[in-house]
């Protein structure tokens, strides 16, 4: 996708909002923002993983949104790091994902993950 292709290999970074590099959320702000989606933004300052979930809880339920059964084109996918739902990703079809994570900003495939999937968020 060339829209996106300018973000692909850029570091991880704690709180990272495109200054030098993304952490999740920075990341699927971002990729949203340039398909015209504006999403509020938040910071943890934390890495349990308790206080994360509660974090991204509160990002998704204040956002409007539906969960659906099957991933969307440019749907919000939460996945689960040992067994919670830290860490967050964007559909961008064809069954890939983009997220950043300590490696930095891929696209993989979704069955990469299949097993670790909380829900596909549609955002309103």
């Amino acid at each position: 996708m060339d829209v996106l292709s300018d973000l692909i290999g850029l570091p991880y970074k704690v709180h990272g909002r495109g200054d030098g590099g993304y952490d999740c959320w920075g990341l699927v702000m971002e990729v949203l923002k340039r398909v015209g989606i504006n999403l509020p933004d938040f910071l943890y300052d934390s890495d349990d993983p308790k206080t994360q979930k509660e974090v991204y809880s509160l990002a998704v339920s204040g956002i409007k949104h539906e969960k659906t059964d099957r991933p969307k084109l440019w749907c919000v996918v939460m996945l689960k790091v040992y067994g919670e739902p830290v860490h967050s990703a964007v559909y961008i079809g064809h069954g890939r994902i983009i997220h950043c994570s300590k490696r930095g900003v891929a696209i993989e495939n979704l069955k990469l993950w299949e097993n670790r999937i909380e829900g596909y968020y549609e955002i309103k």
